[in-house]
């Protein structure tokens, strides 16, 4: 399983390029975002030595609506907390208390897995995984991110012990 299944690749960093450019005035959210960039590298896209996106961004952090800028839920959430399990579906169960949603995916690369004959851990990506259980499963990881990140930034501002968390995000 190492289809490539996402168009034109020069495309995509054509795009990623324009969504990361600090002058859209965009806001661009992703869970573990700093690990996804290794491969978003892979493909020619030119993040810098340091992947230090959110470092490109002036963000007022007295701002309380329109978030403009680049943000990982995961360095969120350990600001707030440092001792949680950061992965996407406990972040979600724990914030906004909805029940994993990686099943059939999961069920589908057993199955797979056992068909082709190769370990788990083998498996390369999700080229060949059906659409019917790819894009929702994309899907819900789209939705509960940006979820995610609603629900964290109050705490940002103030912590549970009333703690102001944004420079521990900024430094993480």
């Amino acid at each position: 399983g190492n289809v490539w299944c996402f168009g034109d690749k020069k495309e995509l960093v054509r795009i990623l390029n324009k969504l990361v450019d600090p002058d859209n005035n965009i806001q661009l959210v992703g869970h573990n975002f700093l690990i996804d960039t290794t491969w978003l590298r892979s493909l020619g896209w030119d993040c810098g030595e340091e992947v230090r996106i959110l470092d490109k961004y002036k963000i007022d952090l007295n701002a309380t609506e329109n978030l403009n800028g680049v943000y990982d839920t995961v360095f969120m959430y350990h600001a707030v907390d440092e001792c949680a399990a950061y992965d996407l579906e406990k972040t979600a169960a724990r914030w906004l208390g909805v029940k994993p949603w990686s099943t059939s995916l999961e069920e589908w690369k057993k199955e797979y897995c056992k068909a082709k004959k190769i370990p788990a851990k083998e498996l390369k990506g999700y080229g060949d995984v059906p659409k019917e259980i790819l894009l929702p499963y994309a899907a819900a990881d789209a939705k509960y991110t940006y979820l995610i990140f609603k629900a964290i930034i109050p705490y940002l501002y103030s912590d549970v012990y009333k703690n102001n968390c944004w420079n521990a995000y900024w430094r993480t």
